[in-house]
C-alpha cells in the first residue's frame, strides 16, 4: 500500500516517558468498559485524566 505520508524513524521521534503508561492504562480501560462509542468515551477519558479526575 502507497502512501504519500513521510516515514519516520525511531532516532527522528521522541516519546514522553508516561505515554507507554497512559497508552496502557487507557487500553485496559477501553478493554474493561467495552464502550459504544469510543470516540466520545475515549474524550471523556482524557478529558477526565487533564482535568485530575479518576477517567471513566
Amino acid at each position: 500500500m502507497a502512501t504519500n505520508e513521510p516515514y519516520y524513524t525511531s532516532e527522528q521521534i521522541s516519546i514522553p516517558t508516561e505515554f507507554p503508561d497512559i497508552l496502557l492504562q487507557f487500553s485496559k480501560a477501553a478493554i474493561r468498559t467495552q464502550p459504544t462509542d469510543i470516540l466520545a468515551w475515549s474524550a471523556a477519558y482524557f478529558r477526565a485524566l487533564a482535568n485530575g479526575q479518576t477517567p471513566p
